[in-house]
């Protein structure tokens, strides 16, 4: 296993020297490459890209599903030490354009994508070239790479040398491009093996898109930094997942409670099928939590992570403590520093009182590409991101409690939406799933609402709801509206997580 190495490309040579015949990657058909072949074929790659005129300066767009020529071209552009800036694939043609022009006149771009997501470049310079992700559908406008130049190669990039630019969620605005640097990439596989004891032996299934910091850092620093084997799913499929989980002997899982729950949710799903299974670390509700805690005998683990900072806090192997399982995103990890900062006064909190999180450390992030006010209103004048989240510290575990800006103000008063969604789901065990939003209310400014999907054959009324967290939760923060939302009505983000934007559309008055 390596550590500390400078760049994803200084780990992929690691793992080719070192484990030359041991299995690095697994596709969804039946693809399969060594360590030592994928080393090898990246160079090859590296090198069609800089006979096709790309080079270090360079941003690579990319757009397609993450197969074996995804990986392949995100580690040849790390080998030229250009940037790899894959596009959110539940995004527009128009939202194409929006995200690109802030950046567009920076530096050389170049398109790449699969047949499923040409059209969305059709609003994009037309001038840029384009190259087709798998070259056996190039076309006259979206042409194969070039000759292979090797001696257009130059050394691997460093550690501060910028590796992706990856689109920020958007829950508080427009996506903006973050600037991730190398070092955040081998950060975060090099503290997940330390807190997850992952070696070459084990066997991850990747779920989660490549477009997000999840796949980029799960399925693709991950397996660089520790030798583990990736077996990718070009996209998430859940009867897939599961039969990949079972066939293939997966021991380590990435994913967010939506695609657990949509695993959980398949006819044969069985517990027994999942006996490979030693990890899974996920984000979401307390409620999965308890749900993952019938696969048996595994390791349950949280994460705090973003796109600005990749890994802050997990949840260690052995943690006895049930709270901390449960409540906490984890302990604090080697490389990152946490501080509680009360917003207003600007001064640190106390252990265990609440205030803004923020980050510090080899995780973080460069700067918003093209942004330069928005990233000097993201650092403090030590170095700090400014998270907008809101938690607070025990010790050294981080308890995340919600979004500045995913407050709901009613009555003169600040509710955060996870605060009530982990009471419903604690108090009402016939509640399955729970989002809270703010509603449009004339008399207290925004009024709590939760949508709400039931256990099968259950109900639950408002008036039922009010009586029951009376006891429990101050006034303000009961709910004052409840929305059901049928098995399968959820809506969704590209990531999985529901999507509250959604969710506040339904409640505006036609």
């Amino acid at each position: 296993m390596s550590s500390g190495a400078a760049s994803i490309l200084d780990s992929l040579a690691d793992q080719a020297a070192q484990l030359p015949d041991h299995t690095a990657f697994v596709g969804s058909g039946s693809e399969s490459l060594t360590w030592s072949e994928l080393a090898g074929a990246v160079e090859e790659r590296a090198a069609r890209l800089a006979g096709s005129g790309i080079g270090r300066d360079h941003i690579v767009l990319v757009s397609g599903l993450a197969t074996l020529d995804f990986y392949l071209l995100a580690l040849a552009v790390g080998r030229l030490g250009a940037v790899l800036a894959p596009l959110n694939l539940q995004f527009t043609g128009h939202e194409y354009e929006q995200y690109v022009k802030q950046f567009a006149d920076l530096q050389p771009l170049a398109f790449v994508s699969d047949v499923l997501f040409r059209d969305r470049f059709e609003g994009l310079d037309p001038g840029v070239p384009r190259f087709a992700l798998d070259e056996h559908a190039s076309d006259e406008r979206w042409r194969p790479l070039g000759e292979a130049t090797p001696e257009q190669l130059g050394p691997p990039p460093g550690p501060e040398d910028p590796a992706f630019l990856v689109s920020t969620s958007g829950s508080t605005g427009f996506p903006k491009p973050a600037l991730i640097p190398h070092r955040a990439a081998t950060h975060l596989g090099r503290v997940t093996a330390e807190a997850t004891g992952m070696t070459p032996d084990d066997r991850i299934l990747g779920v989660m898109p490549m477009f997000h910091i999840g796949g980029l850092g799960g399925n693709l620093a991950l397996p660089l930094t520790t030798g583990a084997s990736i077996h990718a799913l070009a996209m998430f499929e859940p009867a897939e997942s599961l039969r990949r989980i079972e066939e293939e002997r997966i021991t380590v899982m990435n994913a967010f409670d939506t695609l657990i729950e949509r695993i959980m949710g398949l006819p044969d799903f069985d517990v027994a099928r999942l006996r490979s299974l030693r990890r899974v670390t996920f984000a979401g509700s307390a409620k999965y939590y308890e749900a993952l805690r019938s696969w048996g005998p595994i390791d349950i683990g949280t994460a705090y992570a973003m796109t600005e900072a990749w890994t802050v806090s997990l949840t260690p192997p052995g943690c006895d403590d049930e709270r901390l399982k449960r409540w906490s995103q984890g302990r604090i990890v080697e490389g990152m520093e946490v501080r509680i900062v009360d917003p207003v006064q600007d001064t640190r909190c106390a252990d265990g009182v609440s205030g803004e999180i923020r980050v510090r450390g080899d995780g973080t992030f460069l700067r918003y590409l093209g942004l330069d006010e928005e990233t000097a209103r993201t650092f403090d004048d030590e170095g700090y991101v400014r998270t907008g989240d809101i938690g607070h510290l025990e010790g050294d575990y981080l308890f995340f409690e919600g979004r500045y800006k995913a407050m709901i103000k009613t009555g003169g008063e600040n509710v955060s939406e996870l605060e009530v969604e982990n009471f419903l789901v604690s108090e009402f065990p016939e509640i399955h799933v729970t989002a809270v939003v703010g509603a449009p209310d004339p008399e207290w400014g925004e009024a709590v609402c939760a949508f709400v999907e039931l256990e099968p054959g259950e109900t639950l009324t408002l008036e039922e709801l009010r009586v029951r967290c009376r006891e429990k939760l101050a006034g303000f923060k009961i709910p004052r509206r409840l929305e059901m939302v049928e098995t399968g009505g959820w809506p969704h983000g590209a990531t999985g997580k529901i999507d509250k934007h959604e969710l506040r559309r339904r409640l505006e008055p036609s």
